[in-house]
């Protein structure tokens, strides 16, 4: 499928549902609706049982002042880095695709979740955030997971380790070379709301907490990293 027709499919739907592991997708409920439990059973890499409610960070609005993509290319391809640490001190690497943001200059509001932040998924509940520009398609899983493997050797057991320059250095080790870095925002907790600047002063999101309420059913993916919404 092509990224114009991915862009006319998700734009309508980005405030409409909340699910996992599609290409967008958005939480039902605001931050006033309190928190269920839930239990989960994993099976292999399934559950049969539900996965819990949880809070997530949502861009309400985004602007960039330089896409970083040639006005005679047309519209830019971006995607974001979130990266974090799991539980065992490893990288935890998610891509989320940001298919609407098309041009700089130009303030979009896209109602798209950024980060989740289920019960123990970030130890210290602490990302960077790496925005790029693409110049083509891209699979995303398989550049996650490069990612993680290039940046195995950091470790955030003992504390909070910075991120976004050791996953710049990781991306040319790796040999992508045709991305192109936007803005990065470091240090995003599940509190982050409200304006936030890029450190590279070309771009702001305003942020906001959202409730992503629990889905249950059997064949439900979970552990995975995948592309936005993705909880892994």
């Amino acid at each position: 499928m092509s990224r114009t027709l991915i862009r006319r499919i998700m734009l309508p739907l980005a405030a409409a549902t909340a699910v996992i592991l599609a290409s967008v997708g958005q939480p039902a409920h605001a931050q006033s609706s309190p928190t269920p439990t839930a239990t989960t059973t994993d099976q292999g890499d399934m559950t049969t049982a539900s996965i819990p409610g949880y809070y997530a960070t949502m861009i309400n609005a985004v602007y960039l002042n330089d896409s970083k993509e040639p006005i005679v290319r047309g519209a830019a391809e971006i995607f974001s880095i979130v990266a974090g640490f799991r539980a065992d001190g490893k990288p935890a690497i998610n891509i989320v695709d940001m298919p609407y943001l098309d041009h700089g200059k130009t303030t979009y509001y896209p109602k798209q979740l950024l980060v989740h932040w289920p019960t123990g998924k970030y130890l210290h509940n602490t990302v960077d955030v790496i925005m790029m520009e693409d110049n083509g398609s891209r699979d995303y899983q398989q550049l996650a997971n490069a990612l993680a493997a290039e940046l195995a050797h950091i470790s955030g057991k003992n504390g909070w380790v910075p991120l976004a320059q050791p996953i710049l250095n990781a991306l040319a080790s790796i040999g992508v070379a045709d991305v192109k870095h936007v803005d990065s925002w470091h240090k995003l907790t599940p509190n982050s709301t409200g304006r936030h600047h890029g450190v590279q002063a070309n771009g702001w999101m305003d942020l906001f907490r959202y409730y992503v309420p629990p889905i249950s059913g059997p064949g439900i993916p979970y552990g995975v990293t995948a592309i936005q919404p993705a909880l892994s």
